[in-house]
């Protein structure tokens, strides 16, 4: 069985949400696939205490070269670790990576390091 999982990670506006991922959802399905759609950068604020989420925020931002302090990075981590996890639980064949904005770069860095060496799904990144 084709199996698709759509991630969206930071740095989106969380106010305005991409459609693309139900765009690309809904042509994935007419394909004869089964999706999921893992929305990271909403989860992570959810989860995330304000002050965290500030840094994060400017961690995104590549023109300010911002580094996160230890703990927090280690925080962050842990939040990819346990999206990999989920992803993963549904043993997609293929996962496409949207990245809207120069500023997803880092997210979109983390992210494939953590996910590469752990299945054998095609990894498509576009945005």
């Amino acid at each position: 069985m084709n199996k698709l999982a759509i991630v969206t990670l930071p740095r989106l506006d969380l106010t305005r949400p991409s459609i693309a991922p139900a765009i690309l959802s809904s042509l994935a399905k007419s394909e004869g696939y089964t999706v999921t759609i893992h929305d990271f950068a909403l989860d992570l604020y959810r989860l995330s205490e304000q002050e965290d989420w500030n840094e994060y925020e400017l961690f995104w931002q590549l023109d300010l070269s911002y580094e996160l302090a230890d703990n927090l990075r280690l925080k962050l981590d842990k939040q990819f670790d346990l999206l990999v996890d989920r992803i993963l639980a549904n043993t997609p064949t293929k996962i496409a990576v949207c990245v809207f904005s120069h500023n997803s770069i880092n997210a979109t860095e983390i992210f494939i390091e953590k996910i590469r060496g752990r299945t054998n799904a095609d990894i498509i990144v576009g945005g």
